[in-house]
Formats: C-alpha cells, sequence, structure tokens
C-alpha cells in the first residue's frame, strides 16, 4: 500500500518495501504515567521486583536527562524515586529503550546517597546512545536488541555463578556478552 512505500522509502529500505510495519492508527489507548508508576509502588510495597520496560525514551534536551516515555508524557528518574518512596522491597529495572542509561540516577537519592531499599537500573545503552532495534519494522530481523537478549538469558538459565539460579545480574551479562549491535 502506499503509507508502506512512504515508510519504506523513509527508513531507507527500498529493497524490501512489502515490510509490514506498526499500524499508522492508534485506539487512543496506551500506557499512562500514573499507571506504570502506580504499577511499580504497588509491586515494590513488600517484594523485590524485576520490572521490564520495553517502550521507547529519549532525551529533554540535548545534554539534559532521559526519560521514558508513555503515551502523552514521560517518566523521568524523579518521578520513579517519587513512586518508591514507601517501598519495603528492592527494584531492578531492566531498560532496553533510547537514553536508558540516563535512568541509572534512579539508584541514588537526590542527596547522592545510595538509595535504600536498593534500586538497580541495567539498561541497554549510556544516555548518550539511541538503542539498537529502534525500527518501525515489526519484522525487521536486525531488531534484536538488549531486552530480548536479557530475556533469552532467562529462558537459557544461564548460571555464571553455578548457584543453580538465573539472576537479573547474569541476564544482563549474558545480553551484554551476547548482544552483538550497540546494545
Amino acid at each position: 500500500d502506499e503509507l508502506s512505500n512512504v515508510l519504506g522509502l523513509l527508513f531507507d529500505r527500498q529493497d524490501n518495501l512489502h515490510v509490514k510495519y506498526r499500524p499508522a492508527k492508534h485506539s487512543g489507548v496506551g500506557l499512562k504515567k500514573n499507571t506504570v508508576l502506580q504499577a511499580l509502588m504497588n509491586a515494590t510495597r513488600s517484594k523485590d521486583t524485576v520490572a521490564v520496560w520495553v517502550g521507547h525514551g529519549d532525551r529533554i534536551r540535548e545534554e539534559g536527562p532521559s526519560r521514558i516515555l508513555v503515551w502523552g508524557d514521560s517518566i523521568r528518574v524523579e518521578d520513579l524515586r517519587h513512586s518508591q518512596r514507601l517501598a519495603e522491597g528492592q527494584l531492578a529495572l531492566v531498560l532496553g529503550h533510547c537514553h536508558s542509561g540516563g535512568m541509572a540516577q534512579l539508584m541514588f537519592e537526590p542527596s547522592g546517597k545510595l538509595a535504600a531499599p536498593t534500586r538497580c537500573v541495567m539498561a541497554a545503552v549510556p544516555q548518550e546512545l539511541v538503542a539498537a532495534g529502534c525500527t518501525a519494522d515489526i519484522n525487521d530481523p536486525s531488531a534484536k536488541a538488549y531486552v530480548s537478549t536479557w530475556n533469552e538469558g532467562v529462558r537459557r538459565k544461564v548460571d555464571y555463578n553455578r548457584d543453580g539460579e538465573t539472576s537479573a545480574a547474569e541476564a544482563h551479562a549474558y545480553a551484554t556478552i551476547d548482544d552483538a549491535t550497540v546494545d
């Protein structure tokens, strides 16, 4: 169709104009900032939580902090810190979006002290980089990126320390070692 042709040209995929793109129309329903923050707050209120984010991120300014994009809004480090103020459980965030490394500041309080309980961020890329797999082509074979490789590490039950379990850190190590992309 005409839209696919235009998108194929836009993304420099003229040799493969039959690719399927995400729908150009939406229902107007998407993940909202307060929904995400409330879910994290509820999850960590009494137990340790690993949350995996597959979505988009950007930077507020070129030299500014990064943020997670949600429907019509964004989530900043300050928002995440605020959502964790009543947490009793530890939080590990696995972030695969562009500029995700900027969210690592969540590990610290504004004073610079380490947060308690512990908050850990495993990011695909440093704050200044765009993540691999950031494409509108849903069938792009090169779109394999950090989060899918992290997940593969969990599924394969990687166990570098041989304790019989796969930790989030071991899945992160697997993704870091196995992923040949910029992530």
